[in-house]
């Protein structure tokens, strides 16, 4: 696990770096409300941005005093964001491994016809590791959400529940941690119970 998810200093680091970056200048309570951090707290992190000298405070009360980045907080914040884009990848592909690993555990060779169950972000990876697995046909997203129903996601319709035609499906693989037994329930209401449910997590 990098430094970034482990204890989240640098990612307030970056987030801070970041609001000041493009020649903006911003209080400690903008910065405050931007980061998602007490203004204490900022204050905390921007008297050691600092001493280090990657910010400078500009006015002589603390009204009408701000922060601006300086050349070595502009660099700073570079190689923050270099090395979070590179933790952040390495995370996405440890995930989509994993994910793949299951979904070999649940389909093995089998060739199938499915529905992905609910529309949302873990799906969105989901269907990116299923287009790796030819044997496994993916004919809709199903999701309850009007919003979801009418983006569409990666290329695929997502359908309201009562639209699974069990005829043409050999069932559906539900992708969700916090919602898996709601979202079960609903497949198999809106299909009579008449198709296979794969639970991925």
């Amino acid at each position: 696990m990098g430094d970034f998810v482990r204890d989240g200093v640098l990612l307030k680091e970056l987030k801070l770096l970041t609001g000041l970056a493009g020649g903006q200048h911003a209080t400690h309570v903008e910065l405050a409300a931007l980061a998602g951090m007490s203004p204490s707290m900022v204050n905390n992190y921007m008297s050691r941005l600092r001493e280090r000298g990657h910010v400078r405070r500009v006015g002589t009360s603390s009204r009408t005093s701000f922060y601006e980045l300086t050349q070595d907080g502009a660099n700073r914040r570079e190689l923050l964001l270099v090395n979070y884009n590179a933790e952040l990848i390495r995370l996405y592909k440890a995930a989509r491994c994993e994910i793949a690993d299951r979904i070999s555990a649940l389909f093995g060779a089998e060739s199938v016809r499915i529905c992905l169950c609910p529309a949302g972000d873990t799906a969105e990876v989901v269907l990116s590791v299923l287009s790796e697995f030819p044997h496994i046909c993916v004919d809709a997203v199903c999701d309850d959400s009007a919003e979801k129903q009418s983006l569409g996601l990666l290329g695929h319709r997502v359908l309201p529940f009562e639209e699974l035609c069990a005829g043409r499906l050999d069932g559906a693989l539900i992708a969700t941690i916090s919602f898996g037994d709601a979202i079960e329930a609903r497949v198999r209401e809106a299909t009579d119970d008449s198709i296979r449910v794969w639970r991925l997590f």
